[in-house]
């Protein structure tokens, strides 16, 4: 029977031992420090990190102008509100307490990074986690919880408000309560299991694939019951079920509030009407069942996460589980099921997403709590005799601390990385032209600008964001000639005052310089132009067009040419005269 103090002990004694020791605590607080610091990176990784979270958020609490996506306007809403609660909204209520201490002109960073630092916060949890689950099978805790601080996956994907950060965390939660002194025999009534199916149920209303990533640590959690007796495993199954039961109820009466635009008090008077439940995960399952609805966001082939998304989030990692997998070590019979629920949570969710051909590396995250886990074992298991050789093990670790380095610069920094900062800049008090009373501004080959940071209050709408993403020039100079062309003189007549307004307005278009030669040529002869780059902001890398960065380098005569291929940048709309 372990005490909580001996763990905290055990602990302790860890940090302290030579082989984590002074240099393993050192190393641990570092990469929490550079954890804190990876959330100001500027890296844009996936619209979903705005679009799912702080862009319906931002106009719930702060009352900002902001497009909330499809998913939260159809008639069968895809997404459920707790999603934005916990990977958005959380923080900013948060920050609304804290108003008075907060300056105006600070909101754009609020907006930006306060959701940031409550997932960093949030993120310690799936440190408990792997801890937990290393300690369970006797696995190099030390290394295991290296890995996990080190992986780019932790640096970046896990601080940004992904719906899929708050998955790994709620899948983490499952299993430390599943493997939490796993080898203490005390009975606890089906109180794990219960509370993992509280946490099961959420999670599916967060994201639905949390339902195969907890399954295995629900199973553990039952195991656990069923070594007392049948019965303690019967009382298990019956609180988890009952509990989950009972939140999923809670879920579906927020979702149905929050769409009806009710009170959870006043939508209790239909809860016998089944017919105006809005369940979030049931219209996602519905909708993403349909093939011709997955086209609209890409079909892949159904070994993309194995071969190519396993191999990108997780590099070393991923090789050195499937090598496990090929020559497995043996299981001692008292972290069999741990073990078995370690590799259960790799290998269902990667089977059941696999099925779905649309396919994304972040959809893998949660699996970082295993694979860190499974890895360390590997190294110390399987694969022992090579790895074990220090001249191997240095040049795996060189490949790790590469292979993160290398991902956590491309997708936390340079991926998309002015696109924020230039729509931020649209609203600065520095902003070149601050004093106009409205801008227009189409952003052009970028993934697709948020609004909230402009920090705008609905009804004091100044900058207005036209996003026309990979547009041919045509239609990028069609966009820019209705938005720029001066007022009819039906226009004036009906309002005398639009010519002084327009006049007032400026137009412009944030682009990569490298697509700006393109356009200037189909520009001359509408009569447009544009004057030099009003703001520069990298560095700025977009993978959906690297021909055209390429053509830039290999055009490029002097440096100037060069910082340009890696920046995005502001141009003023202008009548050539």
């Amino acid at each position: 029977m372990v005490s909580h103090g001996a763990n905290w002990q055990t602990m302790a004694q860890r940090l302290k031992a030579p082989d984590g020791g002074g240099g393993g605590r050192h190393k641990f607080i570092a990469l929490i420090l550079l954890r804190i610091a990876c959330v100001f990176l500027p890296g844009y990784v996936h619209p979903d990190e705005w679009f799912q979270s702080n862009e319906v958020a931002a106009q719930e609490v702060f009352n900002y102008h902001t497009e909330k996506p499809w998913e939260f306007t159809a008639d069968a809403p895809l997404r459920s509100v707790l999603s934005v609660y916990f990977s958005s909204q959380m923080a900013y209520t948060i920050a609304v307490a804290f108003k008075s201490y907060i300056p105006s002109f600070m909101a754009a960073d609020v907006v930006t990074y306060a959701p940031r630092v409550m997932l960093c916060a949030m993120s310690f949890v799936v440190d408990l986690a792997v801890d937990s689950c290393a300690r369970a099978v006797d696995a190099d805790v030390t290394m295991a919880r290296t890995m996990f601080a080190s992986s780019w996956v932790t640096l970046v994907m896990l601080v940004r408000p992904f719906s899929n950060a708050v998955e790994t965390c709620a899948v983490a939660l499952a299993a430390f309560l599943a493997t939490y002194k796993i080898k203490d025999d005390r009975r606890d009534y089906g109180v794990r299991c219960a509370l993992i199916g509280v946490i099961g149920a959420i999670a599916i209303f967060i994201r639905i694939t949390s339902a195969v990533y907890i399954a295995p640590w629900a199973l553990l959690a039952v195991g656990r019951e069923l070594r007392h007796s049948v019965w303690a495993g019967a009382l298990g199954i019956a609180g988890g079920v009952v509990a989950a039961v009972g939140a999923a109820m809670a879920c579906i009466v927020i979702d149905t509030a929050y769409y009806a635009n009710q009170s959870v008090i006043d939508v209790l008077s239909i809860v016998r009407q089944p017919d105006a439940w809005v369940i979030t995960p049931l219209n996602l399952l519905r909708y993403n069942s349909n093939v011709d609805n997955l086209a609209i966001h890409g079909l892949h082939v159904r070994v993309l996460h194995v071969f190519v998304n396993g191999p990108m989030m997780f590099g070393p990692m991923w090789l050195a589980c499937c090598f496990a997998l090929v020559r497995p070590s043996k299981w001692r019979d008292e972290s069999r099921g741990a073990i078995a629920a370690l590799w259960g949570s790799v290998l269902l969710p990667l089977a059941v997403l696999s099925l779905v051909p649309h396919q994304e590396p972040r959809f893998l995250a949660p699996m970082i709590i295993p694979l860190c886990v499974l890895s360390v074992r590997a190294r110390s298991g399987t694969v022992s005799s090579r790895v074990r050789n220090p001249k191997v093990g240095r040049g795996v670790g060189a490949f790790w601390v590469a292979f993160n380095i290398l991902m956590a610069v491309v997708f936390g920094i340079l991926h998309q990385g002015g696109v924020v900062r230039s729509a931020r800049s649209l609203a600065s008090s520095n902003f070149p032209f601050a004093q106009t009373s409205s801008v227009n501004a189409v952003f052009w080959k970028t993934y697709m600008p948020p609004q909230s940071v402009l920090a705008q209050p609905l009804d004091a709408v100044r900058v207005k964001i036209t996003d026309i993403g990979g547009a041919d020039a045509v239609t990028a100079l069609t966009h820019l000639a209705a938005l720029a062309a001066p007022p009819s003189a039906e226009d004036v007549a009906d309002d005398p005052s639009c010519a002084a307004k327009i006049k007032d307005t400026i137009t412009v278009i944030v682009a990569p310089p490298s697509a700006m030669g393109e356009l200037r040529h189909v520009a001359y002869a509408a009569g447009l132009d544009f004057a030099p780059a009003a703001a520069r902001f990298g560095p700025h890398v977009s993978f959906d067009h690297l021909p055209q960065t390429f053509s830039a380098l290999a055009a490029a005569r002097t440096v100037a040419d060069v910082i340009d291929a890696f920046v995005l940048a502001t141009y003023v709309v202008t009548h050539r005269t």
